[in-house]
């Protein structure tokens, strides 16, 4: 309203939106009611929208078969076959940039501090498979940094990792490690945004190799994971999941050296210097050459090995 005072904006409903907050229950449900002088003429189309809360999935899922509810937001991977079978629920899909990735402490006195260690396990993952496993025919496989596909700074022609056992052995024994010495690994995780299911299918992937590599899944508290093992001295082999950047906030705030979030201790002055550059380069054709060498000093120096690029689902009835 014209002239209201702070006390009144935070202490009374005001807004110009399509709806009007109606029952509110934080444990059960919101209903939000069409406003009936919104400002735009002839909307909104809905009368009524109810958001209900329901921490299982399985609920959620059943609610949306049944027709109790008509929108489930981020469904698990695992019932996207049974919903798309369905004739009376849609799919809308759409790629991003979230990804799930197996984080290596770089600092000195962590195997990871030795880049053979690195490489070898770089080569030893089957993507393919870990995806699959994970996110069923769905996704992208990665490719060892954080920018997504429809970046317009993503190097459209740079080399895709593959499995390649030969290359894995190779620099297995440039880190010193073989059948009589097997480099012995713990993956922390925690059940939450299929980083359990990808630490799995990761073992299995390395398992299945015949490489000396023995990977032990740890499976942690979820409510406590992010304190107290992500970036903590200790776990010098953990996977996490980001929600997607643009390029240059995906790398700045994950790789750049000393930075707050910089989850692998990663430190390159090159990389950090063309990221300064890139962020103050006007033209396009040369900043995307810095974001060029970047993606190759990530896929090269591998801090981290970035899995595969999760899609975001939504499931709805058909009449919506």
């Amino acid at each position: 309203p014209n002239g209201a005072t702070n006390e009144q904006l935070t202490t009374g409903e005001h807004g110009s939106g399509p709806y009007t907050l109606g029952d509110h229950n934080p444990t059960e449900r919101t209903v939000m009611d069409k406003f009936p002088t919104y400002w735009r003429e002839g909307q909104p189309f809905i009368d009524r929208i109810i958001l209900y809360y329901m921490p299982e999935q399985t609920t959620r899922i059943e609610a949306i078969k049944s027709g109790a509810i008509d929108i489930v937001a981020a469904p698990n991977f695992s019932v996207i076959p049974s919903l798309a079978a369905n004739s009376n629920i849609g799919l809308a899909q759409i790629s991003t940039a979230s990804i799930r990735n197996l984080v290596m402490d770089n600092r000195e006195g962590s195997v990871f501090s030795d880049k053979n260690v690195r490489k070898a396990l770089q080569y030893a993952v089957d993507r393919d498979f870990i995806r699959e496993a994970v996110l069923f025919e769905y996704g992208q496989n990665a490719n060892d940094h954080p920018i997504g596909t429809n970046d317009p700074m993503y190097w459209q022609d740079q080399p895709i990792i593959n499995q390649d056992l030969t290359k894995a052995t190779e620099y297995l024994t440039a880190a010193g490690y073989s059948d009589s010495n097997p480099l012995n690994l713990t993956l922390n995780a925690a059940d939450f945004s299929q980083m359990l299911d990808a630490s799995l299918a990761v073992q299995a992937s390395v398992a299945s190799t015949g490489l000396p590599i023995n990977i032990e899944v740890q499976q942690h508290e979820s409510s406590t994971y992010w304190e107290s093992v992500w970036m903590n001295a200790g776990y010098d082999l953990v996977v996490s999941a980001w929600n997607g950047r643009p390029a240059a906030e995906a790398v700045n705030v994950a790789l750049k050296g000393g930075g707050v979030w910089n989850e692998t201790y990663f430190n390159s002055p090159r990389m950090d210097e063309l990221l300064e550059a890139a962020g103050s380069e006007g033209d396009f054709v040369a900043r995307k050459a810095m974001w060029q060498e970047i993606q190759e000093i990530l896929i090269e120096e591998v801090p981290s090995i970035y899995l595969m690029y999760t899609p975001a689902f939504i499931a709805h009835r058909t009449r919506v």
